[in-house]
């Protein structure tokens, strides 16, 4: 067991390179009342090098110092470089956000992982488990072996990190003014949106990004805008409607993804949105093929439609067919109210 020692909290210092530059103060004094609690204390220690500056564990510093602690626990962690400190410190913080603890604004986070993946470029992170030794392969098959560590270096960095390989490229795009133009970022950096609605942003079709963003960033300013509210209209972008600007006016900030996807079917009714509601689990089979026939009826002409969406309808027409046979299948004939045929479709 590694040993624990209890320092002066003023015998620690803060890394200046720490990734994550935002600290929450209410993280902060929520973290010092935990620690004032009788039983709790400060449960896992503060890591440290030799020259006490924290390698991980600051947030957990600066809560002692607010809850009055004159000693905390420390233990003893030497990095072996600089790169792979900063490995252990994007670590911590990334697996810190995920059940809730604290976490890096969204841009440190892609910041990072754009650090990572430069850093795993050049190879300054050292091998990964089943690279394999290659120091005695041909110098030929040593620089395939790094080529291929360079193209992979996304993937690599997400092994690292226990992190899916989406998750990296998604940050990344964050960075990226095509994919997240400068009014989204600055939202960002200064909290007024959260990651995952400025992710729904990025995913959008390219040819809509830029009204989608400020239009995102304009709500923003009056209240919270909902992230399945934004996936909604990014998903109705994505079927190509003949009103954009409608679709993405139907986000509005404090409402709830209900009241835009109300909206957007009041908007943009489209066959395929129509029928996959017929389809849903727990949808009442009666009202939501009312509905497919609605939007049928005001789509009109299939061949008003452009090649995506008629493939998109016309698979959504075959998932309500294959829906009302099976019903058909499990009922009583003789409770129809008139003789009915079912619809086949050509295969």
């Amino acid at each position: 067991m590694e040993a624990i020692e209890m320092l002066a909290v003023d015998d620690i210092r803060p890394d200046p390179n720490q990734p994550r530059k935002l600290k929450s103060p209410d993280q902060i004094k929520g973290l010092a009342r935990n620690f004032k609690q009788k039983g709790v204390g400060m449960i896992n220690p503060i890591e440290a090098d030799a020259d006490g500056i924290i390698v991980t564990g600051e947030l957990r510093w600066l809560a002692a110092k607010e809850a009055g602690f004159t000693h905390v626990p420390v233990k003893r962690y030497m990095p072996e470089t600089p790169e792979l400190r900063f490995l252990r410190q994007i670590s911590e913080n990334v697996h810190q956000a995920s059940v809730g603890i604290s976490r890096m604004s969204p841009l440190d986070t892609a910041r990072a992982f754009r650090r990572c993946c430069d850093l795993e470029v050049k190879g300054k992170f050292g091998p990964l488990s089943g690279d394999g030794d290659v120091s005695r392969l041909p110098r030929n098959v040593r620089t395939a072996a790094a080529t291929a560590a360079r193209d992979q270096a996304h993937s690599r960095v997400a092994r690292r990190l226990g992190v899916a390989e989406a998750t990296i490229r998604d940050y990344l795009k964050l960075l990226d003014s095509e994919y997240a133009p400068e009014p989204l970022q600055q939202a960002l950096e200064d909290g007024s949106i959260g990651p995952g609605v400025a992710h729904e942003v990025v995913r959008s079709p390219k040819e809509y990004r830029e009204p989608f963003a400020a239009h995102v960033v304009q709500e923003a300013k009056r209240g919270k805008v909902d992230t399945h509210g934004a996936r909604a209209v990014k998903h109705v972008l994505q079927r190509e409607p003949t009103n954009p600007n409608e679709v993405i006016g139907a986000l509005r900030a404090g409402e709830t993804r209900v009241q835009t996807e109300k909206r957007l079917r009041e908007i943009a009714p489209t066959l395929a949105e129509a029928v996959d509601d017929a389809v849903a689990p727990g949808q009442k089979l009666e009202k939501a093929i009312e509905g497919a026939i609605f939007a049928i009826r005001e789509v009109g002409n299939a061949g008003a439609l452009s090649q995506g969406l008629q493939r998109s309808a016309y698979a959504a027409v075959v998932r309500l067919r294959d829906a009302c046979i099976d019903f058909l299948a499990v009922s009583d004939a003789a409770l129809a109210p008139i003789e009915v045929e079912v619809l086949v479709l050509p295969t």
